[in-house]
């Protein structure tokens, strides 16, 4: 309601000449000045209200003389103005609000927000300014403080799509409040299916639950509505090679390179998808000569540019390239070894062993017993993230090695299918940070 009043008060006290026409001559200063803002000529205004405003008592010139210069940009003199307003009427609605305009703008958010308290004093249900105030929590970091007034925004407004998607936002943010972010997006939707904020948080949590159609669905929507965000297009370019659209993803990480976007997380993704759809050089290939493959060079150029934890990612990825690409197998080895000593990755042991269980199985046991011991300490787990995932089937190879050398023992698991047994079924996260 106050919201409502203050934009009355303005449009009203400011443009709309019949609020003092019936009471004041033509020739009055302030019924020009009126007049001038109606036309939108505000620098034509600031003179005749500045004459108006020399009564101290007529605080409706000194308001609007504040805005017209305001609406010319010369903000400083609108402060002023402002603040002026406020040392004669401390609770005046439109001078608090329009100076928490300005403050906001200044990246003065404290004082915003500080300004937008005392607004709220005034009302306490008035959903836009518990949103300005959540606003302005969120981007002075205080999440927790943030939410709890967009919640208030939602109770005095439900159907409220801006508090919806940014505490639906928020929740996702946070990292450990998925479900709640999801009936949020869920009524967004319901509200407004083309809205792009709605569809892009659905792609983020449809990518967090593995639901990477559902991610296609919302990314190639939001691009029909003309939408081109660099991390949702990587986001698709990531959710294209999850479900084997390779030469898709191919295309858009490429499109965002043409774009300018030479950065990591494009060449991580482009290095990936090349990665997935390369088929390895024949074993009966005529010659050693290998190649240098666009999953390497990728893969390589998103290590010079990283500053992410994911460098040993990439160089994992650039082993896997290398041993499709048919360099020899002591380069391979000494590559997933130097992550190891270098970063520690359970997955470098992973693929450490898979690559000696040909030539030497005993070699090949000792790093999956290693990386079982690593994996089944919960705190070196909790460390090593999604690489403990390989668990199940480096116990299978223990157990098949088991079974080679005694016929006798017991085979705990079945064997893995070795085209899913490899570093390449869990490719890495390319999309980087929004």
């Amino acid at each position: 309601m106050l919201r409502f009043i203050l934009t009355v008060l303005l449009h009203g006290l400011i443009g709309s000449p019949w609020v003092f026409a019936q009471t004041r001559p033509a020739a009055d200063p302030l019924a020009e000045a009126q007049e001038a803002t109606r036309r939108g000529q505000y620098a034509q205004a600031i003179p005749l209200l500045q004459k108006a405003a020399t009564d101290t008592a007529n605080l409706t010139a000194a308001l609007q003389l504040a805005y017209a210069y305001q609406r010319t940009g010369a903000w400083a003199a609108a402060k002023r103005g402002y603040e002026s307003l406020l040392q004669r009427r401390p609770n005046l609605p439109e001078a608090l609000n329009q100076l928490a305009v300005i403050s906001e703008r200044e990246a003065n958010y404290n004082k915003a927000l500080g300004l937008y308290r005392r607004l709220l004093a005034q009302d306490t249900t008035d959903a836009y300014f518990l949103k300005m105030v959540g606003s302005l929590h969120s981007r002075l970091g205080q999440s927790a403080m943030a939410m709890k007034f967009y919640q208030r925004a939602l109770r005095s407004a439900p159907d409220d799509l801006e508090a919806m998607g940014e505490l639906a936002a928020l929740y996702l943010n946070d990292g450990k409040k998925d479900k709640l972010a999801q009936p949020l997006i869920e009524r967004g939707l319901k509200l407004d299916p083309n809205s792009v904020k709605f569809l892009q948080l659905d792609s983020r949590l449809s990518y967090r639950l593995g639901a990477f159609l559902d991610v296609i669905d919302d990314i190639e929507k939001t691009m029909a509505l003309g939408d081109s965000a660099s991390y949702y297009q990587r986001l698709l370019g990531t959710a294209y090679y999850q479900v084997d659209s390779l030469r898709k993803s191919i295309r858009t990480f490429g499109r965002l390179l043409k774009l300018g976007e030479d950065t990591e997380p494009v060449h991580a993704g482009l290095a990936t998808a090349y990665l997935l759809a390369m088929k390895p050089i024949p074993t009966d290939s005529v010659g050693k000569v290998f190649r240098i493959s666009e999953a390497q060079s990728h893969f390589r150029l998103a290590i010079e540019r990283g500053t992410s934890a994911r460098i040993p990612d990439y160089l994992m990825g650039q082993a896997d390239a290398m041993e499709k690409d048919r360099f020899p197998l002591e380069m391979v080895i000494k590559q997933f070894r130097q992550v190891y000593d270098k970063y520690q990755r359970p997955k470098a042991l992973y693929r450490l062993g898979q690559l000696h269980e040909t030539q030497n199985p005993d070699l090949a046991a000792i790093y999956y017993r290693e990386f079982r011991d690593v994996c089944g300490d919960p705190k070196k787990a909790a460390k090593a993230g999604t690489d403990c995932l390989f668990i199940a089937p480096v116990q299978a190879r223990l157990n098949e090695l088991r079974k080679r050398t005694s016929p006798k023992a017991k085979v705990l698991a079945p064997a893995p299918n070795p085209e899913k047994d490899t570093a390449t079924a869990a490719p890495t996260d390319t999309t980087g940070k929004e």
